[in-house]
Protein backbone atom coordinates (compact mmCIF):
# COMPACT_ATOMS: atom_id res chain seq x y z
CA UNK A 1 0.00 0.00 0.00
CA UNK A 2 1.53 3.24 -0.70
CA UNK A 3 1.39 5.89 1.16
CA UNK A 4 0.82 9.62 -0.55
CA UNK A 5 1.71 12.56 1.50
CA UNK A 6 -0.04 15.55 -0.94
CA UNK A 7 -0.50 18.46 1.53
CA UNK A 8 2.35 18.37 3.43
CA UNK A 9 2.57 21.89 2.90
CA UNK A 10 1.01 25.11 2.53
CA UNK A 11 0.70 27.32 -0.79
CA UNK A 12 1.00 30.94 0.93
CA UNK A 13 0.42 33.15 -2.14
CA UNK A 14 1.02 32.99 -5.65
CA UNK A 15 1.65 36.95 -7.21
CA UNK A 16 0.96 36.56 -11.14
CA UNK A 17 1.77 39.91 -13.28
CA UNK A 18 0.38 39.62 -16.76
CA UNK A 19 1.88 41.48 -19.07
CA UNK A 20 -0.08 43.89 -20.73
CA UNK A 21 0.29 45.35 -23.84
CA UNK A 22 1.07 49.19 -24.12
CA UNK A 23 2.12 51.38 -26.63
CA UNK A 24 5.19 49.31 -27.32
CA UNK A 25 4.88 45.59 -28.77
CA UNK A 26 3.26 42.86 -25.96
CA UNK A 27 5.86 40.98 -24.67
CA UNK A 28 5.99 36.85 -25.44
CA UNK A 29 7.61 33.96 -23.88
CA UNK A 30 7.91 30.29 -25.36
CA UNK A 31 4.21 28.31 -24.95
CA UNK A 32 6.50 26.42 -22.15
CA UNK A 33 6.89 27.48 -18.68
CA UNK A 34 10.04 28.22 -17.34
CA UNK A 35 11.44 29.07 -14.14
CA UNK A 36 13.56 32.22 -13.86
CA UNK A 37 14.31 32.73 -10.54
CA UNK A 38 15.16 30.81 -7.62
CA UNK A 39 15.62 31.82 -3.81
CA UNK A 40 14.08 30.23 -0.60
CA UNK A 41 14.31 31.69 2.90
CA UNK A 42 13.61 29.88 6.21
CA UNK A 43 11.49 30.36 8.70
CA UNK A 44 11.80 30.12 12.42
CA UNK A 45 9.29 28.60 14.70
CA UNK A 46 8.11 30.09 18.60
CA UNK A 47 10.61 27.36 20.02
CA UNK A 48 13.46 29.42 17.88
CA UNK A 49 14.35 26.29 15.56
CA UNK A 50 14.39 26.44 11.26
CA UNK A 51 10.83 25.03 11.35
CA UNK A 52 9.63 26.11 7.41
CA UNK A 53 10.91 27.09 4.44
CA UNK A 54 9.38 29.10 1.75
CA UNK A 55 10.49 28.44 -2.02
CA UNK A 56 10.65 31.61 -3.70
CA UNK A 57 10.98 31.38 -7.61
CA UNK A 58 9.59 33.52 -10.54
CA UNK A 59 8.29 31.78 -14.06
CA UNK A 60 6.86 32.86 -17.62
CA UNK A 61 4.31 31.26 -19.64
CA UNK A 62 3.95 32.39 -23.24
CA UNK A 63 0.27 30.77 -23.66
CA UNK A 64 -0.73 31.91 -19.85
CA UNK A 65 -2.34 28.40 -19.27
CA UNK A 66 -0.45 28.08 -15.78
CA UNK A 67 -3.02 26.60 -12.52
CA UNK A 68 -5.43 24.43 -11.58
CA UNK A 69 -8.75 24.92 -11.19
CA UNK A 70 -10.90 23.31 -8.24
CA UNK A 71 -13.04 20.99 -10.47
CA UNK A 72 -8.96 19.36 -11.37
CA UNK A 73 -8.52 16.45 -9.36
CA UNK A 74 -8.00 13.91 -11.64
CA UNK A 75 -4.82 12.93 -12.93
CA UNK A 76 -2.70 14.29 -14.65
CA UNK A 77 -4.46 17.28 -13.62
CA UNK A 78 -4.29 16.45 -10.03
CA UNK A 79 -1.13 17.94 -9.28
CA UNK A 80 1.11 20.77 -11.18
CA UNK A 81 4.19 22.01 -8.82
CA UNK A 82 6.58 18.75 -8.46
CA UNK A 83 8.75 19.11 -5.40
CA UNK A 84 11.06 16.27 -4.75
CA UNK A 85 12.60 16.46 -1.40
CA UNK A 86 16.58 15.25 -0.27
CA UNK A 87 18.37 15.11 2.88
CA UNK A 88 22.14 15.41 3.23
CA UNK A 89 23.55 12.03 5.15
CA UNK A 90 27.35 11.20 4.89
CA UNK A 91 27.75 13.69 2.38
CA UNK A 92 25.43 12.17 -0.30
CA UNK A 93 22.12 13.78 -1.05
CA UNK A 94 18.96 11.16 -1.42
CA UNK A 95 15.38 10.99 -1.04
CA UNK A 96 13.88 10.08 1.40
CA UNK A 97 11.69 6.64 1.74
CA UNK A 98 8.48 6.95 3.64
CA UNK A 99 8.46 4.46 5.89
CA UNK A 100 5.16 1.88 7.53
CA UNK A 101 4.23 2.05 10.64
CA UNK A 102 6.28 -0.89 11.21
CA UNK A 103 9.32 1.52 9.89
CA UNK A 104 9.88 -0.67 6.72
CA UNK A 105 10.08 1.27 3.37
CA UNK A 106 6.90 1.50 1.73
CA UNK A 107 9.09 2.03 -1.83
CA UNK A 108 7.54 5.79 -2.01
CA UNK A 109 9.52 9.07 -1.60
CA UNK A 110 8.39 11.68 0.83
CA UNK A 111 7.79 14.62 -1.69
CA UNK A 112 6.08 18.10 -1.13
CA UNK A 113 4.23 18.36 -4.58
CA UNK A 114 0.83 20.59 -4.73
CA UNK A 115 -1.02 22.90 -6.79
CA UNK A 116 -0.74 26.01 -8.36
CA UNK A 117 -4.20 27.20 -8.45
CA UNK A 118 -5.55 28.63 -11.91
CA UNK A 119 -5.50 32.43 -12.80
CA UNK A 120 -7.21 35.00 -15.36
CA UNK A 121 -4.88 36.53 -17.25
CA UNK A 122 -5.73 40.75 -17.42
CA UNK A 123 -6.57 42.17 -20.31
CA UNK A 124 -6.76 39.10 -22.68
CA UNK A 125 -3.22 38.84 -22.67
CA UNK A 126 -1.14 35.65 -23.83
CA UNK A 127 2.15 35.68 -22.33
CA UNK A 128 2.76 35.99 -17.96
CA UNK A 129 5.39 36.52 -15.62
CA UNK A 130 4.87 36.20 -11.89
CA UNK A 131 6.37 34.98 -8.63
CA UNK A 132 4.71 32.20 -6.87
CA UNK A 133 5.88 31.34 -2.97
CA UNK A 134 5.33 28.10 -1.67
CA UNK A 135 5.78 27.27 2.12
CA UNK A 136 7.09 23.62 2.96
CA UNK A 137 7.09 22.78 6.75
CA UNK A 138 10.39 21.24 7.38
CA UNK A 139 9.89 20.55 11.20
CA UNK A 140 10.16 16.84 11.20
CA UNK A 141 13.62 15.88 9.40
CA UNK A 142 16.36 13.69 9.85
CA UNK A 143 18.67 16.15 8.35
CA UNK A 144 20.40 19.53 9.09
CA UNK A 145 20.98 20.03 5.30
CA UNK A 146 18.31 19.96 2.72
CA UNK A 147 17.73 20.44 -0.73
CA UNK A 148 14.93 20.43 -2.91
CA UNK A 149 14.54 20.07 -6.93
CA UNK A 150 10.92 21.25 -8.22
CA UNK A 151 9.49 21.97 -11.34
CA UNK A 152 6.09 23.11 -12.86
CA UNK A 153 3.36 21.84 -15.54
CA UNK A 154 0.88 23.68 -17.35
CA UNK A 155 -2.43 22.74 -18.36
CA UNK A 156 -0.99 21.61 -21.76
CA UNK A 157 1.26 19.13 -19.31
CA UNK A 158 4.04 21.37 -20.82
CA UNK A 159 7.02 20.72 -17.85
CA UNK A 160 9.09 23.72 -16.67
CA UNK A 161 13.16 23.36 -16.54
CA UNK A 162 13.95 21.91 -13.21
CA UNK A 163 15.66 23.63 -10.86
CA UNK A 164 17.44 23.17 -6.75
CA UNK A 165 17.11 24.99 -3.86
CA UNK A 166 20.48 23.89 -3.39
CA UNK A 167 21.51 22.96 -0.21
CA UNK A 168 19.61 24.33 2.27
CA UNK A 169 20.99 24.36 6.04
CA UNK A 170 19.07 24.33 8.90
CA UNK A 171 19.76 25.79 12.87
Amino acid sequence: MKVHLKFLFLLTSIYVITVVSSCEDPVTFPDQPIITSNTFRVLKGSNGLDSALVLDFGFTDGDADIGLGQRDTVAPFDINFFIEYFEKKNGIFSKVLIKDADQNPTGDTLNYNGRIPFFNSVGGTKSVQGRIEYLINIQFRGSDTLRFDYFIVDRRLNKSNKVSSGPVILK
